[in-house]
């Protein structure tokens, strides 16, 4: 097992080294589908490894407790549900469960939750299987567009690679952090990022297109608080 698991993290660091020549060569498409295959190869090595086996529900619940959320992350999820927003989660966790504990008390504000999930028994002990349902960038990009076919304007909120579809399918996409690999894919497909905070114009209203933000406070201000995108619209 421990073999087994070393053996997926080499190949998984190998893929991941590849992919970024290949977005940084202008390859983004090529890059995309790349990433995605690396994902499900590793996830098959880690499912084979027999770690994920044994794994209750009690022991997902309390290791996502202790997880640390990006600095005020949960706050805006509450506050957008508040003023009509419907916020939803696609992630590419392997639990359901781990993003229920994680989210805490923002839990409630959250419609709805779109991730793999470990398979389990009547008692929901893993049987070291995942149902896969986000594994790369198709899958985001199937999720939003499946939102924006409700009506209404969709705002995206990514860090990594696998969000870029979604970041470009989205009406408004936001880009938190300074993930290389991201912003050179992001560079390729529409050019340099505006920042998310001169977006609005002198009316509060924010044209479509991708921005880049410092952080939740001021995804906050610009979206919840200083522009006409505050009701009913997908997050």
């Amino acid at each position: 097992t421990p073999d087994l698991l070393k053996d997926a993290e080499a190949y998984y660091l190998s893929g991941a080294a590849e992919v970024n020549k290949m977005v940084l060569d202008g390859r983004v498409d090529e890059a995309l589908a790349e990433l995605e295959r690396v994902e499900g190869t590793a996830l098959d090595m880690v499912e084979s490894s027999g770690v994920l086996a044994g794994i209750s529900p009690a022991a997902i619940t309390e290791a996502s407790s202790k997880l640390l959320f990006r600095a005020g992350a949960r706050e805006p999820l509450i506050g957008a549900a508040a003023r009509g927003v419907d916020v939803h989660v696609c992630s590419t966790n392997w639990s359901r469960r781990w993003i229920e504990g994680a989210l805490g008390d923002a839990l409630p504000a959250v419609r709805s939750i779109a991730c793999n999930d470990f398979i389990a028994d009547e008692e929901g002990i893993s049987n070291g299987r995942l149902r896969r349902a986000v594994v790369g960038a198709s899958d985001k990009e199937r999720f939003v567009s499946s939102l924006r076919a409700r009506g209404g304007w969709s705002v995206y909120v990514g860090d990594a690679l696998p969000d870029l579809s979604a970041l470009l399918s989205a009406d408004v996409g936001v880009v938190l952090g300074e993930n290389p690999t991201l912003r050179a894919a992001l560079s390729t497909r529409q050019g340099p990022l505006a920042p998310l905070m001169d977006a609005p114009d002198a009316g509060g209203r924010i044209a479509p297109g991708v921005y880049k933000a410092d952080g939740w406070p001021q995804i906050v201000s610009t979206l919840l608080c200083g522009s006409t995108m505050s009701q009913s619209q997908p997050m």
